[in-house]
């Protein structure tokens, strides 16, 4: 796998952590342009980067979608709030 700028990447390391989540930031954004633009306003804040086993979360939402898939083996899940 590579990072943003085809850095190869061989452990999730600090550098790994921040690409990640600048790509999240970036999606973010994107989406709310997308939403702008449909005249559908929302209100966004700054994804959180959760890594590890065993995590849960809590989300001060009844609605949530979660987006799960693999990237080179390696499971990711992306959760959005909706109020």
């Amino acid at each position: 796998s590579s990072m943003m700028m085809g850095m190869p990447i061989s452990e999730f390391d600090e550098m790994a952590q921040s690409a990640l989540s600048e790509l999240a930031n970036m999606l973010t954004a994107n989406a709310a342009t997308v939403f702008a633009e449909l005249e559908v306003s929302i209100d966004i804040s700054t994804p959180t980067l959760l890594h590890g086993e065993n995590i849960s979360i809590k989300m001060n939402s009844n609605k949530v979608l979660c987006v799960e898939f693999l990237v080179d083996d390696i499971p990711i899940e992306i959760n959005i709030a909706f109020e």
